[in-house]
């Protein structure tokens, strides 16, 4: 959904934000894997039929 990073010789620093089975996950990276946090919400996202606007 949205992300910034550095390249992979840089050690992938960064941020992301991912829908993964309507729940968010953010990863804010000084060099991914190693040194990250990974946080995914518990609850899932409510999905909504139809527009909302």
């Amino acid at each position: 959904m949205l992300y910034h990073n550095e390249e992979l010789r840089l050690g992938l620093k960064g941020y992301s934000v991912h829908l993964v089975d309507n729940r968010l996950r953010v990863i804010m990276a000084h060099s991914y894997p190693n040194n990250a946090i990974q946080i995914t919400t518990t609850a899932a996202l409510p999905v909504r039929n139809g527009p909302t606007w």
